[in-house]
């Protein structure tokens, strides 16, 4: 009883944490290359769909969710799509140009950033990456030179990038992935005490039957 009284326990307490498939979007009017191929005021979309209950607690102020290598995705109208081959994270600061969300690339930094100074928003000085916003913006302009990062389509290099909107959004219903587990597991340690229980009741009623 005692074990099933613990897996309880634990169950009950993780069933507050819930898995929450989320998109984090970014879109902006950009001027560049992609490997030898050249484009001009096109549509830049960078997107990627991750998990809300991966989401870092930097500091008080400061958030992150991780993703790796291949799983944001671009796409350029009138050229193409791929992935960004370097791991990175969507960023969010609650303070810093009033607040602010980006997404990184580990190896080159900031590639597009929307921030509530520029917005003219207070949307993003609350904002932890756990929960569907936006659109938010358009921004005229970044506020920082797009590095050239890699991409499974070659070199992207972004020299000029403007009207930049971010949305995030949910998808599916929240799923209580840990307390299936416990209670599961509870379940299963039930069953075991139980047969045990019965299997020393079997033999000491067996032992009681033989002659002495």
């Amino acid at each position: 009883m005692q074990l099933i009284r613990q897996v309880l326990i634990l169950a009950l307490g993780a069933s507050a944490a819930y898995a929450v498939p989320i998109t984090y979007t970014f879109t902006g009017t950009a001027t560049g290359t992609l490997g030898s191929t050249p484009f001009t005021n096109a549509t830049l979309t960078m997107s990627v769909t991750l998990d809300t209950s991966n989401v870092i607690i930097q500091s008080s102020i400061q958030f992150m969710n991780l993703y790796p290598a291949n799983t944001a995705t671009f796409s350029i109208s009138g050229v193409g799509s791929g992935t960004l081959t370097n791991v990175g994270a969507i960023i969010g600061n609650q303070t810093q140009l009033l607040g602010n969300v980006r997404i990184d690339d580990s190896g080159v930094g900031p590639l597009m950033l929307i921030q509530d100074s520029l917005i003219g928003s207070l949307a993003l000085n609350t904002y932890t990456l756990t929960t569907p916003i936006g659109p938010l913006g358009p921004q005229a302009t970044t506020p920082f030179s797009f590095p050239t990062v890699p991409t499974s389509r070659g070199s992207l290099a972004v020299t000029s990038l403007t009207n930049i909107t971010f949305q995030a959004t949910t998808s599916g219903p929240a799923t209580p992935i840990p307390s299936s587990v416990f209670l599961c597991i509870g379940g299963l340690a039930s069953m075991s005490i139980y047969a045990a229980r019965r299997r020393r009741r079997s033999a000491g009623s067996f032992a009681a039957g033989m002659p002495g």
